[in-house]
């Protein structure tokens, strides 16, 4: 099955800014219905008469582009900035200034880092990770216009006892409570979170308090690698009673130093979901989905010995699913492919439950 890119693996969006002079990879979207609540905060960004134009009938994809530069009075921080695609992702409009900033004083005030964008009865939901410097925390940042944002940073939650990033919700309620993706990290003296697995929360509200349940997905090692480690990647896509596709990283350092994150994919299905073993909820699992190839330049960065195909977004138009991904840790880019067969594909790598207990243990 081929992960098709975009363009030819041009950047998803023009950029030169001076907050946008370092990198423009990982960004977050989601796609919005025709007709929504949030209509008329798009309209006001890109006008009447452009949101009626055919290419935009079946939908509207709002993207929070990643954006990293010198910006007085921020000195190398990372900002969100707006764009608006098409559902085939084709660029529509992009904001000249940031619209989600870092904030003195605050775990954030170094980075609004790794943004994926979520969105429920007209309110646009930002998980971010706050960075300081030396710390990240889960955050999330939440508005009705895409203009103005309210902060939850951090989030509430014992989530945060950690350090903790590449987190974002599914895009629906289960049962009553909400679930998240989240991915500590740690160093050597902190087993638990060194190998950083994919873990599982939930919350009654999108808000919090997030109760971190445990380990969903542990790394595959792989003796060829120096240290291998995984991640969330785009919101989990809904498919239909309580099961989940979650586009994710599996990412490993190379012996010689050189890092590599390949995209992979796994079924979800939360009605097997036992609370004290978030594994059990894990019913395929395919790695790599994609990899990150010389043939798109984007995509491998020499400079910073990183090849980096990274999901960041994801959504259904169509026949196809289509994929935001960071390239290179350099710009974001687009892929797609047919969803059907897309499915078809994972559905062949089913988890056994005896090596979900091995993995976890």
């Amino acid at each position: 099955m081929e992960m098709k890119r975009l363009f030819n693996g041009a950047p998803l969006f023009p950029s030169g800014a001076a907050w946008e002079t370092r990198s423009t990879a990982n960004s977050g979207c989601c796609l919005i219905p025709r007709g929504s609540p949030s209509e008329p905060a798009i309209a006001a960004l890109i006008g009447e008469e452009r949101l009626n134009q055919p290419d935009l009938a079946g939908g509207v994809v709002v993207m929070l582009t990643s954006a990293a530069g010198a910006w007085p009075p921020y000195e190398h921080a990372t900002f969100r900035g707006l764009c608006i695609l098409t559902p085939r992702m084709e660029f529509v409009w992009k904001k000249d200034s940031p619209v989600l900033l870092p904030t003195d004083g605050t775990i954030d005030e170094k980075g609004v880092e790794d943004a994926r964008l979520t969105w429920e009865n007209g309110i646009f939901y930002a998980w971010y990770c706050g960075y300081n410097g030396k710390n990240g925390r889960a955050c999330l940042a939440v508005s009705e216009d895409l203009i103005h944002w309210e902060k939850h940073a951090p989030l509430p939650g014992s989530i945060n006892c950690c350090d903790n990033k590449d987190h974002t919700a599914f895009p629906e309620k289960v049962g009553e409570y909400y679930y998240l993706l989240h991915r500590p990290w740690g160093t050597p003296e902190f087993q638990e979170h060194y190998n950083m697995p994919i873990r599982l929360a939930r919350a009654k509200s999108l808000l919090g308090p997030w109760e971190d349940l445990g380990v969903l997905l542990s790394p595959r090692e792989n003796p060829e690698h120096a240290h291998d480690w995984l991640g969330a990647g785009a919101p989990p896509i809904s498919l239909g009673d309580g099961r989940f596709l979650e586009l994710y990283h599996a990412a490993c350092y190379l012996q010689d130093g050189y890092r590599v994150y390949n995209c992979a994919a796994a079924i979800l299905d939360l009605n097997r979901l036992d609370p004290a073993n978030p594994a059990t909820a894990v019913t395929h699992r395919l790695e790599p989905l994609a990899v990150p190839s010389p043939q798109f330049p984007n995509e491998c960065n020499e400079k910073l010995r990183l090849d980096n195909f990274f999901p960041m977004g994801a959504y259904r138009y169509g026949e196809n699913l289509y994929l935001a991904y960071g390239a290179g840790d350099k710009v974001s880019c687009g892929a797609a492919c047919n969803f059907a067969e897309l499915l078809e594909e994972v559905e062949k790598h089913p988890v056994c439950e005896r090596k979900q207990h091995d993995e976890i243990s």
